[in-house]
């Protein structure tokens, strides 16, 4: 199928995305408190942002900032164990029968987010990819773009999709080459961080015609990809965001 650009797009196409695992539900600032107490310091190495401290109102004012990006859908990740399932459920990656299904007392996973979802675009762009330690190597990052790939190929039918990370982020990019995404661009000096530091720039992209390949690939990772085992958050730890 052809792709054509996409017009505006419904809320409810949006929020929530449902997988077996994972669900990705509307980011607001009133994640703060649950974010808070549990993300890490080490998420916003090579990052542009980060929060000032560990409080709330700290975490709150970045969420602010980030919600502020023109163009910006952003989601937290939470997991969803399959044993909290229906039986008939748990083989299933994005039933959209699942609508049902309850979707309190999730563990919360990271974040992440889609921009640039205009008809002027042409192209959708997965940013601020955030996932928490105890979820990363797990099948929570493959569903994760699962998830947003078929909200922008299958559902939007953009051409594209790209990613942008910091050539030094070393963890992300071996996650993009992992993923199928080719190398679009180098470019240096691109992106200047919060506190000035420059960054130079790789930008990644999929395009619909690699996208049933790469489908392919990520339910076979979401199939074998171990079960993270979930944190027992505890109270806030004094220290600062930035590493």
């Amino acid at each position: 199928m052809e792709p054509h650009a996409a017009r505006w797009i419904p809320h409810d196409l949006l929020f929530p995305l449902r997988g077996r695992c994972v669900v990705l539900q509307n980011l607001s600032s009133a994640d703060a408190p649950e974010l808070a107490r549990a993300w890490d310091p080490s998420l916003f190495r090579s990052m542009l942002d980060w929060p000032d401290d560990t409080t709330v109102e700290g975490t709150r004012a970045y969420l602010r900032r980030l919600l502020r990006r023109p163009g910006i859908h952003a989601y937290v990740i939470r997991y969803r164990p399959p044993s909290t399932l229906p039986e008939d459920r748990r083989a299933t990656f994005t039933d959209p029968s699942s609508t049902g299904l309850r979707e309190t007392g999730l563990a919360v996973a990271g974040i992440t987010g889609l921009v640039d979802l205009r008809p002027v675009q042409r192209c959708g762009e997965v940013c601020c990819t955030l996932l928490l330690p105890a979820y990363r190597g797990t099948v929570v990052f493959p569903e994760t773009m699962l998830l947003l790939l078929q909200l922008a190929f299958d559902t939007l039918r953009l051409p594209r999709v790209r990613w942008r990370t910091s050539a030094g982020n070393g963890a992300a990019r071996a996650a993009l080459h992992k993923l199928g995404a080719s190398v679009e661009a180098f470019q240096p000096a691109a992106d200047v961080a919060r506190d000035g530091t420059v960054h130079d720039t790789v930008v990644y992209r999929l395009l619909h015609t690699e996208w049933p390949a790469t489908r392919q690939r990520l339910l076979q990772r979401c199939t074998t990809a171990r079960a993270p085992q979930v944190p027992t958050l505890t109270a806030d730890p004094v220290a600062r965001y930035r590493p």
